[in-house]
């Protein structure tokens, strides 16, 4: 996806050409990340967002940031341009996504804006902007499938307020996750077989079967096992529901 600064396209003339001629996707990414050197990032739509301040002091691992309190290189679709290898850190507990953006030896701090995120990579993780519906809200984690049909993951974790002599600070406890089953326009809560048979109730022997053979993964890996109920029994599921 090309930048759409107008004003400054002369720029592109400073390019190499095969940057803009390459056809495959890494060549894609190449490009928007010389270009974005090319005319720094404060003149992209990238720096657009409000300046960050942590209001909460931790001082242990029990933070509320998504795999490191620290920024780590990531990609993000905002503004419906993707943005390749920019420092970021997901805020669960507040649903933000934050940017650190560096300019003339000069490194600004950035709370996106939410709505404008439509998804973010980060830690090896894909995270959708669900935006609110019924059921859920907020960036949530990519499991299995796609953004129109697939498995997603909610982070939720629980503050709680401690004090060391003189000192205040807040620490982060995860809680269980939650899972939504999404189709089209719709968030299924699919936390447990008792949620997936109020989807299908004419499929609860299934649905009871398919529980029974993947207790092990159940128990001991959860984002394992709703894979598997995306890609095995699913497909089953919906499959039936149509011929009815």
């Amino acid at each position: 996806m090309f930048r759409s600064n107008f004003w400054i396209l002369p720029i592109l003339l400073f390019i190499p050409s095969f940057f803009i001629t390459a056809q495959n996707l890494q060549a894609e990414e190449e490009y928007l990340q010389a270009y974005d050197r090319a005319i720094g990032l404060e003149n992209t739509a990238l720096f657009n967002g409000v300046e960050y301040v942590e209001e909460y002091r931790t001082i242990n691992n029990k933070h509320q940031f998504f795999f490191s309190r620290d920024f780590i290189l990531g990609d993000v679709l905002y503004d419906a341009e993707v943005f390749y290898n920019v420092a970021l850190k997901f805020d669960i507990f507040n649903n933000r996504l934050i940017a650190e953006l560096e300019s003339d030896n000069t490194k600004t701090v950035l709370q996106l804006i939410t709505d404008k995120v439509g998804w973010f990579k980060l830690g090896g993780k894909k995270f959708i902007n669900v935006g609110t519906n019924e059921t859920t809200s907020g960036f949530l984690e990519l499991i299995a499938g796609d953004e129109t049909s697939g498995i997603f993951k909610k982070y939720v974790l629980n503050p709680s307020e401690k004090r060391d002599k003189q000192v205040m600070y807040y620490e982060f406890n995860p809680r269980k996750s939650r899972f939504f089953y999404s189709e089209g326009d719709g968030f299924y809560p699919v936390d447990s077989r008792r949620d997936l048979i109020n989807i299908f109730p004419e499929e609860k022997k299934a649905i009871s079967e398919f529980y029974k053979s993947n207790k092990s993964y159940l128990k001991n890996d959860k984002d394992q096992f709703m894979t598997s109920l995306y890609t095995e029994l699913l497909p089953l599921l919906t499959a039936k529901n149509r011929e009815l």
